[in-house]
């Protein structure tokens, strides 16, 4: 039965390809040994207080909200990753209050030294406020595009694929997005740290049923709570997105040993089972 549902998301994949790919992008071969991630968990500060020294002599790759930090400005990374298209929606003319605003001037403001930013390619985020001004203004900053197309099916056919950049793992936040650049660019090695993925111990159902979670990151580790009608989940639903965000670090765990690269989790604190875990003060 396995076997002929390989066969069918094989098939499915390919149609996708075809469909939905853009062809042609690249991503240039890493010019270093080890890549080191910094995920934006609570348990990051902790890992920035043990030994800042680690961060050093490394292809820093930041993400999200850590130009808002003032480690990055210290750490220089020389690498950015936005996978939520959420950070392509400002426009100082019709949100300039929001998160994402503060976000983008800060970045702009910010980043003086040679940066390449790496996302999704779509429409919004190619059209955005934030690409015009980088096209315009900021020439140190490189941008590259990756398709966004969820590819399953036989591991021959997804690696041969993920090689071509013709699609993705199932990517559920940025870390996944950014584990498959660093592999796909071939680095010997492959860190990371501030990884907690325990979202599950922040959620809550209230009396009248109603899922309600707190969102914790190291800039802000009290987190901000989600309790927008609209928009909660059902319980079933909020783990079933947990489960798919996990497996798709097994997917990309394998899709890492075919290539000989290693990846280790460093942080301090994590859920994460794929990778090999080691903390930073046992080794430096």
């Amino acid at each position: 039965m396995n076997f002929f549902l390989k066969i069918i998301q094989t098939f499915f994949s390919v149609v996708k390809i075809i469909l939905k790919a853009k062809f042609g992008l690249d991503l240039p071969k890493a010019n270093a040994k080890t890549a080191l991630i910094l995920a934006n968990g609570p348990s990051l500060n902790e890992s920035l207080n043990k030994n800042i020294g680690f961060f050093f002599n490394k292809d820093i790759y930041a993400v999200n909200f850590f130009a808002l930090s003032d480690k990055y400005e210290e750490l220089k990374p020389k690498h950015y990753v936005l996978f939520d298209l959420a950070f392509f929606s400002y426009h100082p003319a019709e949100n300039p209050h929001k998160d994402i605003g503060g976000f983008t001037k800060i970045f702009l403001n910010k980043t003086t030294w040679d940066i390449t930013l790496y996302t999704q390619y779509h429409k919004i985020s190619k059209k955005s406020y934030l690409l015009n001004e980088i096209n315009l203004k900021h020439k140190n900053i490189t941008v590259k595009f990756l398709n966004n197309v969820t590819l399953d099916g036989f591991n021959r056919f997804k690696f041969f694929a993920f090689n071509k950049l013709w699609g993705i793992p199932q990517c559920r936040n940025v870390l996944a997005f950014s584990l498959f650049i660093c592999i796909n660019k071939r680095y010997e090695n492959v860190f990371f740290v501030g990884a907690d993925h325990s979202w599950h111990e922040d959620l809550k159902v209230n009396e009248n049923n109603e899922l309600i979670f707190v969102d914790k990151h190291f800039y802000d580790v009290k987190g901000k709570t989600h309790d927008n009608p609209t928009e909660r989940p059902k319980i079933h639903e909020q783990f079933y997105s947990l489960a798919k965000a996990f497996e798709s670090y097994q997917v990309l765990k394998e899709y890492a040993e075919s290539l000989n690269i290693n990846v280790i989790n460093y942080s301090e604190k994590s859920y994460i089972d794929a990778f090999k875990n080691k903390k930073i003060s046992d080794e430096f």
